[in-house]
């Protein structure tokens, strides 16, 4: 009986360790009993917890799993001994779970999904298992009080393993694992290592920027030692950039160095982006556990497998650039300079003037003014407000100082540009760059911007200029626009700012693109304050002048000169195109003509000058030519009074305004024989004489040779009358003769005349016979009967001299005088010629003395 005792009593205590090691290690008395309550939800979890999982999100996917496979167990059995029967699978995706302690008793179940999943009902929730420290030898033999390695390494019993899914959880924990497991970390999904955006100002100019993102690393336990995440350049496949979804970025890299200091560094940042980066521990630093290999069906083998695990990091990079405006205000002022004329004519080139402050008189500055080929000063520099003038120091050639002041003002503007929008409140963390509260930034991402302009009535805008850093050349490039479109120009300041704000949000870039900004941009609005100013030189002028005068007789019979009125004088500009009136393309141009008369263009012609004027003397004789310009003139007498002869000759007057002088001469082109007078120069004046022909009668007593006074003579003239030519008596061609004995006709014209003794002097006979005689003169001769004819030449007067002697025949040039008359006259006409050409010949020498003196 004894031993009976003994042997039962063996047997209770075999079976007492057996259920100790196998069944209950960590056997706690407030472990509850079955079975899990299968109505009450929150009971349910509540009875898993206290069977030793602390982590109420990971009870909650034990129970929803037991409900699916109505798995609950019994009264037999505490909640622990159930949970380790268990043999399902348990979905404990997306739950929020931060520990998986309690994990240890699930000895049975064939699966345990933990991933973050994209396709999860509830993606925004996340798993975040940092610690799987309970899966591993050390754990598992400190909690289940084991003293063999080998009794862990089939802890689970499941000869198929436990196939555990750890996808995107941040594990950062772990030690070499017990056995009969199956560990995947991977799967698709990656925990994310937190990382704020990195954000940054570039201002362009630098082709080299960038700026480096340093990422800091969680720490890594395995069997309570760090280890780092793999560094090694040949295992770039476990640390690196995801370039399939890292697109902008492409030149950014890893600085693997970095990751021994537990900070992922990447450098290169130049863009704004999305950018991907992912980093794992190495092979020989992975989750080291026991995976069962079954051999047969009684059979299973234990081998050591690896899992690893990596992190990816996703942050944006926000590379910001400034927007600026400025403002440039300029007087424009355009002064186009012609040359004085009624209306506006030819440009003068090569004008110089200095420009002065009126308030201090003095010069600006050194700068010299000159009118170019359009006659156009322009000046579009700044000048500060106040009152200015343009004055001229130095005319071109053939015209005079123009010494009038061009005033012009240059008043406050109300002129602005700004720009709006962007973003605000960037919280810089990289680079060198503050950000300026007062600055507008952009980047692809950015909010839009908005440019405004605004002018005023005195000065408008002029063009827009837009400055900025471009991507492509990693230059900055300036944009000039006068209008929306070339060739176009901007309808008012508020179009061109709207084209600003287009552009600049156009070209910023946007989600899907960069744009080609890719640095500071400016705005820049040029506005003006423009003035069209007129100004001219006039040439220099003067007045050329001469007396007109007349060849007559005095009452005591004297040839006399007299002022002559009636005499109309044409003078005309003889300027033939030069060389230095053809233009760049070889044609003459009435802006390179030289002559003054062409600057207002009426008398410009193909082949010169044109202009011509005509002055009629007056009662003084005095003949004035006004305002002539400088140049070579030809005048004619156009005009001859009657009685007067036609010169057989024109003038040259050459004209230099600019010193006040000319000089009038003969054109001794014209003929050598002349038959008009000129003398005198532009200091004692200029005289030209007309002549006419005169007749004197002398009555003389034949026989003492006494003049006799009161005869009366009568001239007619041979005219066309009826068709007959017939003698006309001219009106007041009857003489006396006075106490000289002389009667005398002035001023015939041209053809044929007869005089006639109408009453003879007291006590003589009539004489009735005629003298017939022909204008021109053309002979001087002595009648044997003792009439003569005397011809002189200055005063182009002949004098008869006639006897009371009656029945005489006198001589004449027409058929009624005696051949020895006409031969006599041709004699004394030839010695009289001889006579002039020797007085003109002695003339001529005097005057070449005189010019020499």
């Amino acid at each position: 009986m004894n031993k009976v005792k003994r042997s039962l009593l063996l047997l209770m205590i075999v079976t007492l360790l057996f259920s100790f090691v196998i069944v209950l290690p960590s056997a706690n008395t407030n472990i509850p009993y079955g079975p899990v309550d299968s109505e009450d939800r929150d009971k349910g979890i509540e009875q898993i917890m206290q069977a030793g999982v602390e982590d109420k999100c990971f009870a909650t996917a034990i129970y929803d799993a037991l409900v699916v496979d109505n798995y609950f167990g019994d009264d037999t059995k505490n909640i622990r001994e159930i949970l380790c029967e268990y043999d399902g699978k348990i979905d404990a995706t997306n739950r929020g779970i931060k520990s998986i302690v309690g994990i240890e008793w699930l000895r049975n179940t064939q699966e345990i999904d933990f991933t973050n999943s994209l396709d999860s009902p509830n993606p925004n929730i996340k798993n975040e298992i940092r610690d799987i420290t309970p899966l591993s030898f050390e754990y598992i033999m400190k909690i289940g009080n084991l003293s063999s390695s080998t009794e862990a390494e089939k802890w689970f019993k499941n000869r198929r393993n436990l196939f555990i899914r750890f996808g995107g959880n941040p594990i950062e924990k772990y030690g070499d694992s017990v056995g009969r497991l199956h560990i995947l970390c991977g799967g698709g999904v990656t925990p994310m290592i937190p990382s704020d955006d990195l954000v940054a100002i570039k201002m362009g100019g630098n082709p080299d920027w960038s700026v480096t993102k340093n990422i800091s690393l969680p720490r890594l336990e395995r069997n309570g030692q760090e280890v780092k995440f793999s560094n090694e350049y040949n295992e770039k496949q476990l640390t690196y950039i995801l370039k399939n979804i890292t697109t902008i970025n492409e030149d950014a890299h890893i600085n693997y160095a970095e990751l021994n200091n537990s900070k992922l560094q990447i450098k290169n940042i130049k863009q704004s982006g999305v950018l991907w980066a992912t980093t794992a521990v190495s092979n020989n630093d992975g989750i080291d556990y026991f995976i069962n290999s079954i051999v047969d069906e009684n059979t299973d083998v234990a081998n050591i497998d690896t899992a690893t695990f990596n992190y990816t990091t996703k942050f944006s990079s926000r590379i910001y650039t400034p927007v600026y405006t400025e403002k440039e205000v300029k007087t424009k002022f355009k002064v186009t300079k012609s040359a004085t004329c009624d209306y506006s004519g030819k440009k003068v080139v090569g004008a110089k003037y200095y420009l002065y402050d009126a308030n201090t008189n003095q010069r600006v500055s050194d700068k010299e003014y000159i009118t170019d080929i359009n006659g156009e000063i322009l000046i579009d520099e700044y000048l500060p407000v106040g009152e200015y003038y343009l004055l001229e120091f130095e005319a071109p050639e053939g015209f005079l100082l123009n010494e009038s002041k061009i005033s012009f003002s240059v008043i406050a503007d109300q002129c602005n540009v700004s720009v709006s929008g962007g973003d605000k409140d960037l919280n810089i963390n990289a680079g060198d760059i503050e950000e300026d509260p007062n600055t507008v930034y952009i980047d692809r991402n950015s909010k839009d911007v908005e440019v405004s302009i605004n002018d005023d009535s005195n000065y408008k805008l002029d063009h827009i200029e837009i400055t900025y850093f471009d991507l492509e050349s990693q230059t900055f490039k300036d944009l000039s626009f006068t209008g929306p479109s070339e060739g176009t120009v901007f309808a008012s300041a508020e179009e061109a700012a709207a084209f600003a704000t287009n552009w600049i949000n156009t070209n910023k870039g946007n989600a899907e693109k960069l744009g080609i900004i890719d640095g500071k941009v400016t705005v820049k609005a040029y506005f003006l304050h423009s003035k069209e100013l007129l100004t001219s030189d006039p040439r220099p002028v003067m007045n050329v002048e001469f007396t007109k005068n007349s060849s007559g007789f005095d009452n005591n019979f004297d040839v006399v000169e007299t002022p002559l009125a009636g005499a109309t004088f044409k003078l005309e500009c003889t300027h033939k195109h030069t060389d230095e009136c053809v233009d760049s393309n070889g044609n003459y141009s009435i802006d390179h003509c030289i002559d003054p008369h062409t600057d207002c263009g009426d008398y410009y012609t193909d082949d010169g000058c044109s202009w011509s004027d005509e002055v009629t003397s007056g009662e003084d004789g005095k003949v004035v030519f006004e305002n002539i310009n400088t140049g070579i003139y030809k005048m004619t007498e156009t005009v001859v009074p009657d009685g007067y002869l036609q010169p057989n000759t024109t003038w040259i007057i050459q004209v230099d305004a600019s010193k006040l002088t000319y000089t009038i001469k003969e054109n001794k082109n014209d003929n050598e024989n002349i038959n008009s007078i000129i003398r005198g120069d532009q200091k004692r004046g200029y005289t030209i004489v007309n002549s006419s022909f005169n007749v004197k009668v002398k009555k003389i007593d034949s026989k003492s040779g006494e003049v006799l006074q009161g005869a009366v003579f009568e001239l007619f003239k041979l005219e066309m009358k009826d068709d007959v030519k017939q003698w006309v008596s001219k009106g007041t061609g009857t003489g006396a003769t006075g106490e000289n004995g002389l009667a005398y006709f002035e001023k015939l014209t041209e053809g044929q005349y007869m005089i006639k003794e109408i009453e003879a002097p007291p006590g003589y006979e009539l004489i009735t016979d005629v003298i017939e005689f022909n204008v021109p003169f053309e002979y001087t001769s002595t009648d044997k009967n003792g009439i003569e004819s005397d011809f002189a030449s200055d005063t182009k007067t002949v004098t008869f001299t006639v006897s009371d002697k009656v029945g005489v025949s006198l001589p004449n040039t027409g058929a009624t005088l005696t051949a020895r008359i006409a031969t006599l006259g041709i004699v004394i006409m030839g010695i009289m010629i001889l006579l002039i050409k020797k007085i003109e010949k002695h003339k001529i020498i005097r005057e070449e003395k005189y010019r020499k003196l």
